[in-house]
């Protein structure tokens, strides 16, 4: 490589006059943000190493304690350094922007090198060489040095607009279960990330069913991501649900005449839905790729996964909570950066199943599987909770006992967390053979 190419990757007048700020006491180490693989002149790489550790001891970086610091160093590179100090501080910001401009050339040649040797490679899987390639992309623009700042006056007037429009767009997601709407504030909003939990068959994959085909009835853009099961069992339930026949008697295709012609009628509203299903994302990056094409294509109000603990999160972590943590994490990027909302389903672990009777006591957040943080990570956690009859509280005894007279399911939502909201507990049933959700005409618990 050239001399001339050589110098795009590197930024060293900006590296020394930083290095000469830091050691004119103008600027702190800390204050920068740099990292010490920044800095690829080899003498200020030596020097800011050390300035990084002065700094995290509270010591000054000036020039006789760097120089004492580095007794085999030769002090009159440090007073060259010195001298080649920054005129200005209002330079500052541009040099610091010259050294990672610098950084992310080198990172995006390392880049493309490294997608020159997949290609080139034929036993590579090119679908997943170019999901590895373009997360290693969207680190790099992630860390990169433009980033959009809004002023407090801006944010005022950006308020105002959309308090007082005149007419203000619905952007919320309506589950479908009018009750559990009026409790989340009008639905799932965007740019949040909502967390449906609940112990194995429970009901957690039919309500995310449930919630999605509802928002796509409505007209919304819905990607449904699907780990739990494959695209024949999620076509039978969702027929069941907007025909009305039992979804066994759709998995054993033994239907009655009247049940053939409902189920004809289904097909006709089933096609007019804007719901898109996978049952191939196994990633995060995956399932933006997805969300990013539809989005393009169609457009897109809503991303909902069933479940999280199936997915990888297709990088080396230490363990799988850490691995299941990122995930979360990167679910809840995807809500910010589409602003539209993203529900995942989780499942609770073993812990959440002690206690009395045949249905056990309401799960916690902090018990989702394999990760303590998904709850940090969520802005709302609603637990499905299906409680032994016998043990419900006497203001929901009649419900329950109406569910099981009609062949329903009673169960419990826990509204855990809602992030500038209300919470409490709301019974619903469940109609299992249609998969069907609704509330009962009765206020929840909690506020």
């Amino acid at each position: 490589m050239s001399e001339e190419k050589t110098t795009a990757y590197q930024a060293t007048e900006s590296e020394r006059a930083i290095i000469g700020a830091i050691l004119r006491g103008d600027i702190l180490p800390r204050n920068i943000e740099l990292t010490l693989e920044d800095f690829t002149d080899l003498i200020c790489h030596e020097v800011f190493a050390v300035m990084q550790k002065l700094d995290a001891q509270n010591k000054t970086c000036d020039l006789v304690t760097v120089s004492d610091a580095m007794p085999n160093f030769d002090s009159t590179l440090l007073v060259d350094l010195l001298q080649s100090g920054m005129p200005s501080l209002v330079l500052c910001d541009q040099y610091v922007a010259n050294v990672k401009a610098a950084g992310m050339r080198r990172a995006l040649c390392k880049i493309a090198q490294q997608t020159v040797e997949l290609s080139r490679n034929e036993l590579t899987d090119p679908v997943k060489a170019a999901e590895e390639i373009r997360g290693q992309i969207d680190e790099l623009a992630k860390n990169g040095p433009t980033q959009e700042i809004v002023s407090i006056p801006q944010m005022i007037l950006n308020m105002h607009d959309y308090l007082f429009a005149e007419q203000k767009t619905d952007d919320s997601m309506h589950t479908g279960i009018g009750r559990l709407d009026g409790v989340l504030g009008g639905g799932i909003r965007g740019s949040k990330l909502c967390i449906i939990g609940a112990r194995p068959s429970v009901g957690k994959s039919a309500l995310g069913l449930f919630i999605s085909t509802n928002a796509a009835r409505s007209g919304k853009h819905v990607l449904y991501v699907s780990l739990e099961m494959d695209e024949a069992e999620l076509y039978d339930r969702i027929i069941a649900r907007f025909s009305g026949v039992p979804v066994d008697v759709i998995e054993a295709r033994n239907f009655s005449d009247e049940q053939i012609q409902s189920v004809v009628a289904a097909y006709a509203e089933i096609g007019q839905i804007q719901l898109s299903i996978s049952t191939q994302a196994q990633t995060p990056l995956q399932i933006r790729s997805l969300a990013l094409r539809q989005r393009q294509e169609t457009g897109i109000d809503m991303v909902v996964v069933d479940y999280l603990q199936l997915l990888r999160s297709g990088r080396k972590t230490n363990n799988r909570a850490e691995e299941v943590g990122e995930i979360s994490r990167a679910l809840k990027r995807l809500a910010m950066e589409l602003k539209i909302p993203v529900i995942a389903m989780t499942q609770m672990n073993r812990q959440s199943e002690m206690g009395t009777g045949e249905g056990g006591r309401m799960p916690k957040m902090s018990e989702s599987r394999e990760s303590g943080t998904i709850e940090q990570d969520a802005n709302q956690f609603l637990i499905l909770h299906a409680p032994d009859i016998r043990t419900v509280p006497e203001p929901w005894q009649q419900m329950a006992e109406s569910c099981q007279v009609n062949g329903w399911t009673f169960m419990l939502i826990n509204v855990a967390k809602n992030r500038n909201g209300r919470k409490g507990i709301l019974p619903i049933a469940f109609d299992a053979p249609h998969m069907n959700f609704f509330a009962f005409e009765r206020d929840t618990q909690g506020g």
